[in-house]
């Protein structure tokens, strides 16, 4: 159009000679938006500024330090206190006229998180807004925003996640022309998880777009991954690190709402190697910051200098190539209690400890937790007694504290569960347990057996001594299995605990062997003996290598009482118990092997003193100091 056309179009108007300028008289602009450690919502910030017209060009999460930001940035004080406590975020955003625009863009996203959450700060200490000069984005460390390392190999192969309840990782790509918004509603989805790091690229290069292909969409070489590949060199994309418990059961569940199509698609990692590998190959080790406040597992894990891992982890990619410290095998514990189990309590109440053990145990069975010590401990204080259970896996604390509540809801009524909420609870009252353990051995004394009282069981009832030789890994569902066969036998039970007998410790084998004087039950028809129990002759077989040595291994002992317990305790063993329709006894296989005390009350309490277990009030082993 000529300068005469455009009079003609408009002559009451001045000259329109500048009407090339007047097109370009708002560019485009870019803009570096400074978000501070006290703004969490970062997918929110970036899906405001697509509705607001801003377009994502790039994005860095930063240390800052105070001193730069006053010098060189001009902040105050109090801002630039703010924005260097912590990661904050550096979103380079472009719009035509975007500083003008920047102002009115950051009040309204301050009033969206307003109505999200309490701030208790100005908007000055969350957001803000400079120019995007060299010398602003050096002291923001931006440079080279969307530099990507070179890619590398690495043999190592980190573990993956035994457990649901362990720390997961996944890396998330977000590419297309309308991947802002897309990628916004996904990091606002996952923001309860850890932020490890963030880039925005305009298009990947592309030998790192093959291999993003070659990891996420199975590529194989040819044409196949040249398709594959082809989007992500064209298109801008946006690609974050993120971890946390239960990460991919989340990711699992929001992906199908994303399907691939013309505008964006959504790309994420399935194990930790495949995310371990994209990271180090697109992030350095400056641009990823961990959160300490989204990692509940360093409160209920122990830091690698007291669980004895390595303390190599100096980076976040290190920590990612050798993973923890939710890896790392640990102990916890649970107490159960029950107030109502004193003198005058109902019958119910006395006999809690049986049913206790065996719903406890059955439930924390399916989170593969393994039994390390069990016993009956008296509060020399209040001379109650609680049954202590520790358990140890991967990651024991936190395990134990997803399943409290389903544990409260099985226990019986009126019994109590305390456990540890973080692993210094674990070291001092084990410290504190362990001391009343010595306590107690003194204690136990007065429970010593006198060599004088009948060997033979009255109706009025009778004690017995159980020694069970199990593996650590069957320990709980065997054991949830003999409590409830005891419990609904009627049999009482009054002392309870773990022995570890060590093949180093041969001295101490060769004694309890021969001074127990202890016979192994075997299932029916093994030793000549009628299901009815009309024999009452068993084979003395103190141990398996005929040295009078019990063999070394795990065992749990437990004192028993009721009416004819220790004449009827085989048959019990052997009967057919719901759902398998199969006695314990005969299903027992190595290196399952079980013992009992000979008939006589005496030899259970001579084995409760031997061992120094403290028991449950009871007439009958009481009754034999009075003699």
């Amino acid at each position: 159009m000529t300068q005469s056309q455009v009079r003609a179009l408009a002559p009451d108007r001045e000259d329109l000679s500048c009407v090339a300028r007047l097109l370009t008289a708002a560019p485009l602009e870019d803009v570096a938006m400074l978000a501070s450690p006290l703004v969490t919502e970062i997918g929110w910030v970036i899906h405001l500024a697509s509705e607001g017209g801003f377009a994502l060009i790039g994005c860095r999460r930063v240390q800052l330090h105070r001193d730069e930001l006053a010098n060189l940035l001009g902040m105050a004080d109090s801002q630039a206190a703010c924005f260097s406590n912590g990661v904050a975020c550096v979103l380079l955003l472009r719009r035509e006229n975007a500083l003008h625009h920047a102002g009115a863009f950051i009040q309204n996203v301050v009033k969206e998180i307003k109505s999200r959450r309490e701030l208790g700060v100005p908007a000055s200490l969350l957001f803000f807004a400079m120019p995007c000069l060299s010398a602003v984005l050096q002291t923001v460390h931006c440079t080279r925003i969307d530099s990507l390392p070179k890619l590398k190999s690495d043999a190592h192969r980190p573990e993956e996640p035994r457990y649901a309840d362990q720390e997961q990782l996944a890396v998330l790509i977000v590419s297309g022309r309308n991947f802002q918004a897309i990628a916004a509603e996904l990091l606002d989805q996952l923001a309860e998880f850890e932020l490890l790091g963030l880039k925005c690229l305009p298009r990947f290069p592309q030998l790192h777009a093959h291999f993003v292909a070659e990891q996420l969409l199975g590529g194989s070489g040819g044409g196949s991954e040249w398709r594959a590949a082809k989007p992500l060199m064209e298109l801008p994309a946006l690609t974050s690190v993120i971890r946390g418990v239960g990460l991919m059961h989340q990711l699992d569940a929001i992906a199908p709402h994303y399907p691939a199509c013309s505008d964006y698609r959504l790309l994420h990692s399935t194990s930790w190697h495949q995310a371990y590998c994209l990271t180090r190959n697109l992030f350095a080790d400056f641009e990823l910051f961990e959160c300490s406040e989204r990692r509940p597992c360093l409160l209920t894990c122990p830091p690698p200098e007291a669980s004895g891992a390595s303390a190599e982890a100096a980076t976040v990619l290190a920590q990612l190539r050798h993973p923890g410290p939710d890896r790392v095998v640990t102990h916890s514990y649970l107490l159960l209690s029950n107030s109502s189990s004193g003198k005058g309590a109902s019958n119910d109440d006395q006999h809690w400890h049986l049913r206790a053990v065996a719903r406890a145990a059955r439930l924390v069975a399916r989170d593969a937790f393994e039994l390390d010590w069990l016993g009956l401990v008296r509060q020399l204080d209040t001379d109650e007694f609680q049954c202590a259970v520790r358990l140890q896996r991967e990651n024991s604390v936190s395990a134990l504290m997803c399943r409290r509540s389903a544990l409260v809801e099985v226990l019986p009524a009126r019994v109590a569960v305390a456990m540890p909420t973080n692993w210094q609870e674990i070291a001092t009252d084990f410290e504190l347990l362990a001391a009343s353990q010595q306590q107690q051995s003194a204690a136990a004394s007065r429970y010593a057996a006198n060599p004088s009282p009948p060997s033979t069981a009255t109706a009025a009832g009778d004690c017995t001594g159980l020694l069970w030789r199990l593996p650590a890994a069957d320990a709980l569902p065997l054991l949830a299995r003999l409590c409830d066969l005891l419990h609904r036998r009627g049999v009482r039970l009054i002392g309870l605990r773990s022995l570890r007998l060590e093949a180093a410790t041969p001295g101490q084998c060769a004694s309890l062997g021969r001074d127990l004087r202890l016979h192994r039950l075997e299932a029916a028809g093994h030793d000549g003996l009628s299901r009815d129990g009309g024999s009452q002759r068993r084979q003395v077989d103190a141990v398996l290598n005929n040295r009078n040595e019990l063999i070394p291994g795990n065992y749990l002992v437990f004192i028993l009482e009721g009416n004819l317990v220790s004449l009827g305790l085989r048959n019990y063993l052997n009967e057919s118990m719901p759902p398998d329709n199969a006695g314990l006894l005969p299903q027992l296989g190595h290196p399952s092997v079980v013992y009992q005390t000979e008939d006589a009350t005496a030899a259970a309490a001579h084995l409760a003193n031997r061992l120094c277990m403290p028991l449950l009030p009871n007439d009958l082993i009481v009754c034999l100091d009075n003699n």
